[in-house]
Order: structure tokens, then C-alpha cells, then sequence
């Protein structure tokens, strides 16, 4: 996708961003008499190449590690795969001491690559979530829901996955705490993919290059994953999905095809920085 520097920004409202003040009267240097905030930020409006380079800074460092972690999460699931490949097909038949011990090896870095991966992809979404020096205020709704369902999230899909069950061995677990589990796995994967789809499309309104169709596309991944939720609870409640990992399944590539949209949401936020980076060396080229 080609992102080309715009001759001049759009104009903006002149108001504070911080609180709203009208700043008709005040001069481009000066500060809003309200809040302090500098008129020449607030004209310039929420553009993120003009926004505080630090606190982009850190928000694109955690969209990286972002991206970076759902690439090891998405290759721990392709191992995991494998292993059970193996277990099913080679270390069932013929039940070698040296092959078990290649399987117990491998469960163990599959175990530490699914941890790592949750632990990065945690930091991450904390880092792209913070709150914004200016206009000060706390982060959002959103970015806190984002941050504490990214803390349920493993523990949910796990939940959903193995299958209460499985955890309880002889214990009998009523059917109903069954759907309940799958049911609050499905409603956590669905509302942190819609909840983050909202949030990468914040931050890409905020780049020269958002057009109306990727604005279109991220709301159709938004009613897609709402839509999807909402079936597999129906499907949970009337049905015996909550007793399989069917559901959970679905919930996981859903969930992986809404986090993915932060790859081309780092590409837009470095094309929005380049845009400063390339006006500034005009500028100096011009002055010298």
C-alpha cells in the first residue's frame, strides 16, 4: 500500500484537545487558559505524527510485540499439532523410550513458547493501550477491557480447550458448568477481538492514510466477530458444543484473524511517522 505525503493537513477545529476550549482568540504559541495544553498541539490536531512522540513510540513498540508474539503463539499451536501427529501415529505404535522422551521435550517447549507468547502478547497490548500524555486523561474503557480480557484470555481458551473433564477426572461436573465455562471462553476471545479490531481502528484514524475502505472493513471484522460470538452461545446453550473444544476452536481462529489486523495497522502508524521524519528533512534541506 503506497502512502504519499499530503501538501498540507486538513484543518482542524479550533479547540483544545485537552478540554475542548475554544481557542479562536488565543495565540498559536500560547497554552489553553483551561488546561495548559499548548494551542499549537491542539491545532494540529490528533494526527499522530504531531501527538507526543514518546507515547507512539511506545504504542508502536507494543503493537510489535504484538505481531511478534502472535507469530510464536500461532507456531506453538503448528507444534502442538505435530506433537499430537507424533503421539497419535508413532509414539502409540511403537511405544520407544528415546521417542517418548522426544515427545516429553517437545510438551515442554511447546509449554514455554505458549508462556512466552501469552506473557509478550500481554506486555504488548499493555504497551499500545497507554494513555496518552495529552489531552491528559485515563485510558479509555476500551483499552482497560482490552487489557484485563487479554489477562483472561489463556486461561479462558485453556478452560474451553481441555474441557472441564478433563480436570476433574472422577469428579463429576454437572453439564451445566460445562456450558457456563464454554460459554464465558467464547464471550472473552469474542469481546477481546471486537474490543481490539475498535482499537486498531482508533489509531489508524489518526493516519493521513485511513480510507474508507479499510475504515469499512475493520467494522465488517467488528460485526463479524459479534455476529459469530453471539451463534456459538446460542449453539452452546441448546446444544452439547460446551462439552468439546468445537467452540473454542471456532472462537480461536476468529480471534486470530481480528488480532492479525495489527500488522497493517503497524504499517500505517510507521507511514504516518515517516511523513514527520520526511518534512523535517525538507525543512532542514530548505534552511541550509
Amino acid at each position: 500500500m503506497a502512502h504519499t505525503i499530503p501538501a498540507s493537513d486538513p484543518p482542524v477545529t479550533p479547540v483544545c484537545i485537552g478540554c475542548g476550549y475554544d481557542l479562536r482568540a488565543q495565540p498559536a504559541d500560547g497554552k489553553c487558559p483551561e488546561c495548559g495544553t499548548d494551542v499549537d498541539r491542539s491545532m494540529h490536531g490528533f494526527w499522530l505524527r504531531y501527538s507526543d512522540q514518546q507515547w507512539v513510540a511506545a504504542v508502536l513498540r507494543g503493537l510489535n510485540w504484538v505481531w511478534a508474539n502472535l507469530a510464536v503463539f500461532v507456531g506453538a499451536g503448528i507444534a502442538t499439532a505435530l506433537l499430537l501427529a507424533i503421539v497419535f501415529l508413532v509414539a502409540a505404535p511403537t511405544s520407544s523410550a528415546m521417542l517418548n522422551w522426544l515427545v516429553f521435550a517437545l510438551v515442554v517447549l511447546i509449554a514455554i513458547g505458549f508462556t512466552a507468547s501469552a506473557v509478550g502478547f500481554v506486555s504488548g497490548l499493555w504497551l499500545a493501550t497507554a494513555s496518552e500524555p495529552v489531552p491528559q486523561n485515563a485510558p479509555p474503557l476500551r483499552a482497560w477491557s482490552l487489557r484485563i480480557l487479554s489477562l483472561a484470555l489463556i486461561p479462558a481458551l485453556a478452560a474451553a480447550v481441555t474441557g472441564t473433564r478433563w480436570l476433574t477426572a472422577p469428579v463429576v461436573i454437572p453439564a451445566w458448568v460445562e456450558s457456563v465455562t464454554a460459554i464465558a471462553a467464547v464471550s472473552c476471545i469474542g469481546v477481546q477481538s471486537y474490543q481490539m479490531l475498535g482499537h486498531l481502528r482508533s489509531l489508524e484514524h489518526r493516519c493521513s492514510g485511513f480510507e474508507a475502505f479499510r475504515e469499512s472493513l475493520l467494522q465488517r471484522y467488528r460485526r463479524n466477530v459479534a455476529l459469530f460470538s453471539t451463534l456459538l452461545i446460542i449453539l452452546v446453550l441448546v446444544t452439547s458444543l460446551g462439552r468439546s473444544t468445537f467452540g473454542a476452536g471456532l472462537m480461536f481462529f476468529v480471534w486470530l484473524a481480528a488480532v492479525g489486523q495489527v500488522g497493517e495497522t503497524r504499517k500505517r502508524i510507521q507511514a504516518e511517522l515517516s511523513i514527520l521524519s520526511a518534512r523535517e528533512e525538507i525543512e532542514a534541506h530548505k534552511s541550509n
